[in-house]
């Protein structure tokens, strides 16, 4: 039947034109839900939501070091099209850039670099990739006047405005440099000639600074993943008990996150869960129920958290695993996985 387990109270009204994912496909999951069980209406909401989660949460850089563009696409070409960009340094010369990871490879874009003490354009930089880019043509056909700003304040009296896949990124160190920064880029806008210009050739270790956080829009994602699997194991009728009207309505709206989802560690277990379950290639997920509260253990990229599905529940249940093996494109059933490895480790 077709009744969303998301907006439940209005599916007569809602459209279904596919199934949402298990494990989301920005991270590499592969199974869905079936057609009927989650709402266009519901998947675009919290579609939008999943977009804010990986992007900038914790586990934005082992997405990228994995090659998961967008919509899950595995190319090179997909993954440079939805790359994050970010502020770099280099731990050889403590050089800053704009640039991005490809399979942990840092690459940098092409940026202007500005001298906001004697207010200035310092150099231009181009990476070899694109060596033969007019960046001064770049900003006169493609400037717009929009930009995300990166703030950092440990730049100082240098800032940088870098162009990748039609937007623009200005990192500054402070919002009492904006003003400069305005007046640099509108002298860009007008210049006739650019005169000092720098290739990027040099190979160097490169650290990157974005936020490793765990935020309120990741802690809804995982409830939401271990809710879908919870429906995809117990079927629509069962999640749509109102046993699960908080942890719905926490996914849809937010709340507070302590009530439903907390992050935790891989301290205290069990080598083999460590390294062959709970790790960098794999999300896992374990369904449990114990005193009458339905929970679940999920592991993205091996970074740990507990959910509380449902309190005070009679609901009956058994225990399931699930793995999605992102490396091997894979998804499976725990014990099959299990089976898997000890069959490996046995022959």
């Amino acid at each position: 039947m077709d009744k969303c387990i998301y907006f439940k109270d209005y599916s007569e009204k809602l459209n279904y034109s596919s199934g949402d994912h298990i494990f989301s496909a920005a991270i590499g999951g592969i199974k869905k839900l079936d057609k009927g069980f989650v709402s266009d209406e519901a998947n675009n909401a919290l579609s939008k939501l999943e977009r804010k989660a990986y992007q900038n949460s914790i586990i934005s850089i082992s997405r990228q070091s994995h090659g998961i563009g967008k919509r899950g696409k595995r190319s090179d070409k997909a993954n440079i099209k939805s790359a994050i960009v970010r502020l770099m340094q280099s731990k050889t010369d403590g050089e800053y850039s704009l640039g991005y990871f490809l399979k942990w490879t840092p690459i940098k874009i092409g940026q202007f670099c500005f001298d906001l003490v004697n207010h200035c354009v310092m150099n231009v930089v181009i990476s070899p990739d694109e060596k033969d880019t007019d960046l001064l043509k770049v900003i006169k056909e493609n400037w717009t006047g929009h930009y995300n700003i990166i703030e950092y304040g440990k730049l100082d009296s240098v800032a940088l405005l870098g162009f990748h896949e039609d937007k623009w990124y200005l990192a500054i160190p402070s919002e009492n440099s904006l003003e400069t920064c305005k007046k640099l880029i509108n002298s860009l806008v007008n210049a006739e000639s650019m005169i000092r210009i720098r290739t990027e050739k040099k190979i160097s270790q490169t650290l990157a600074y974005f936020p490793f956080v765990y935020d309120e829009n990741y802690y809804r994602i995982v409830a939401k993943t271990a809710f879908n699997y919870l429906a995809s194991i117990c079927g629509q009728e069962f999640i749509l008990n109102k046993d699960f009207d908080k942890i719905r309505n926490y996914i849809l709206h937010g709340g507070d996150n302590s009530n439903y989802v907390r992050a935790a560690d891989s301290n205290g277990m069990h080598e083999f869960i460590r390294t062959e379950i709970i790790n960098a290639n794999n999300h896992f997920i374990n369904i449990v129920k114990q005193d009458n509260v339905i929970g679940a253990m999920i592991s993205i990229f091996g970074f740990i958290s507990f959910v509380r599905l449902s309190e005070n529940s009679h609901l009956l249940i058994e225990d399931y695993g699930y793995i999605c093996d992102i490396k091997n494109q894979k998804e499976m059933l725990l014990s099959d996985y299990l089976s898997q490895i000890i069959f490996k480790n046995t022959i």
